[in-house]
């Protein structure tokens, strides 16, 4: 017996003359993917929802220079039509018996000049933010004008930049909002997660301000302390929210020699009390009796709170203070290199 196939090519006809052309596929699905320039929608193409229908009309506005509205849209159908005098019209409707939509109705395209909203900008931006937080305003206008050859307003690219950030970094105040109940959560699911927060209490009605924040995961110090050597690294990078601060971090070396988070820390600066406050927390939960060797690359205040452990310092920070004052080179380089490892004096 032969194979009995399908091809949605099968299903197609066409009809009209002229500039009107009608073409019908009972099986043609949209797939976002195959959106570009050249695209066209055609009678019968189905979507899922009516807001991907939306989505997909308003992407391929933009690529074709077509400024579109919708005077219908409920929640079994949505119009999409031109802002001007053109005629150009598209109905997307429910099937009857199926919970699919599908274009019963479209008119003859017309191109205009390019109209990309920020919100449009912010959406194509997402994906590339996610990757690098220092995009420029003219890499967005070169993103924008290559990828979509569409020119934007300098208040546009800026505006859509801030919409596609708030999605990667999400909105910080909701965020530091979010903490009790994120510390609460973690506590939860494992009595051995260990998250400390400290309020600041302001005189006055004023509400209690976020001051620092300390977390611990239970599997992080287990890991540790069975597996990894009494070695920890101290280091501390600058939070660039609109809300800044200091992030401080505790760093081990498992047994692979690779590197193994064991804890953090966000506080106001990097300072002998906010390193005192996190050590304290940190050796509180990892034993007091224990013989641990630090690294770092002499943060203030620091060497002042672990006395009573030894204490290492960073060599490529060395060299490169070393280099900024003095000058560097392979000499310079070499023979300190050599004195490191050198064991006398």
């Amino acid at each position: 017996m032969e194979a009995t196939w399908e091809d949605e090519e099968l299903h197609s006809m066409s009809e009209g003359d002229d500039d009107d052309v009608i073409v019908r596929n009972k099986s043609m699905r949209f797939h976002a993917e195959d959106m570009r320039a050249e695209f066209n929608f055609k009678v019968g193409m189905e979507f899922t929802l009516l807001e991907e229908f939306k989505v997909a009309a308003k992407d391929h506005s933009v690529l074709t220079g077509r400024e579109i509205y919708f005077p219908k849209n409920d929640t079994t159908r949505v119009r999409a039509a031109c802002k001007k005098d053109c005629k150009w019209v598209m109905l997307c409707s429910k099937v009857g018996g199926k919970q699919t939509f599908e274009i019963k109705t479209l008119s003859v395209p017309r191109t205009y000049a390019r109209n990309a909203t920020s919100k449009f900008v912010a959406k194509k931006l997402v994906e590339k933010l996610g990757g690098s937080r220092t995009m420029r305003l003219n890499d967005v206008f070169d993103e924008m004008r290559l990828g979509f050859s569409t020119c934007i307003t300098r208040y546009r690219a800026w505006k859509g930049k801030q919409l596609a950030l708030q999605v990667v970094e999400g909105v910080a105040s909701k965020q530091y909002s979010l903490l009790d109940k994120f510390s609460a959560e973690l506590r939860r699911v494992c009595a051995g997660n260990i998250c400390k927060m400290q309020l600041e209490n302001p005189a006055g009605s004023i509400q209690p301000r976020f001051g620092r924040f300390y977390m611990c995961l239970e599997g992080c110090k287990r890991g540790f302390l069975q597996g990894c050597r009494p070695f920890i690294g101290l280091d501390g990078c600058h939070l660039k929210t609109m809300y800044r601060g200091i992030l401080l971090c505790v760093v081990a070396r498992d047994p692979n020699d690779q590197n193994f988070s064991l804890t953090f820390v966000v506080v106001e600066s990097e300072c002998k009390e906010s390193w005192q406050w996190f050590l304290d927390l940190l050796l509180l939960d990892i034993g007091l009796d224990r013989r641990l060797i630090f690294i770092s690359d002499q943060q203030k205040g620091l060497l002042s709170c672990l006395e009573g452990y030894e204490h290492r310092f960073c060599l490529r920070h060395l060299y490169a203070n070393f280099k900024k004052r003095f000058g560097g080179g392979v000499v310079i380089r070499n023979l300190m290199m050599t004195a490191v490892k050198a064991t006398y004096r």
